[in-house]
């Protein structure tokens, strides 16, 4: 089915100005209010990892944001962001390691069918960029685990559930996140 909001012209964005930074973490807040208790006192949405990702941000002809991700790159999975919980025996993967984080989709365009965009390139992006594995963690509240179910039919696998929970969460958890991978020979 193809929707008007599929038949307009996006743009990536590499380097999000900072208005745009800001729409993005007011879109960030606006989701996790949707789909999670926020923990108290929580009226921001970035975090020292913001400034040491690659962003890519999906704009509309328009000029509005569509979605956004992040990644970072790094050599070991200790130097992942949440280092404590990739401490576990599913943590050897091909490196270097690009971890994905933060992809939002504006509630407009929710069921558009943009999300699949965003979900290309969380796995596109980094492995252009050197990664030889992508990691994500997901499904620590329940409105997210059907994104573990979207994230297995394009080539992700399960390789573990993290060994805590992020101290740097935003939200209250219902559980452990769900370690995932995709690396360069499964693409």
């Amino acid at each position: 089915m193809t929707t008007a909001h599929q038949a307009i012209a996006l743009t990536v964005i590499s380097d999000p100005s900072s208005s745009q930074f800001d729409e993005i973490t007011r879109l960030r807040l606006d989701a996790w209010r949707n789909q999670a208790k926020l923990k108290p006192g929580i009226s921001r949405s970035s975090d020292a990892w913001d400034e040491k990702s690659h962003h890519r941000v999906l704009v509309d002809e328009e000029g509005r944001i569509v979605g956004a991700l992040r990644f970072s790159l790094h050599n070991e999975p200790s130097d992942l962001p949440d280092g404590g919980v990739w401490l576990t025996e599913h943590h050897q993967w091909p490196g270097p390691h690009a971890y994905v984080s933060r992809l939002i989709l504006a509630a407009e365009f929710h069921g558009s069918g943009l999300s699949e965009r965003l979900d290309e390139m969380a796995i596109s992006e980094p492995l252009r960029m050197g990664a030889r594995s992508v990691t994500a963690l997901t499904g620590s509240i329940e409105a997210s685990m059907k994104r573990i179910r979207r994230m297995k039919r394009r080539g992700w696998r399960v390789v573990g559930v993290a060994a805590e929970q992020s101290p740097d969460t935003f939200w209250i958890a219902d559980r452990l996140p769900t370690i995932l991978m995709i690396s360069k020979a499964t693409t």
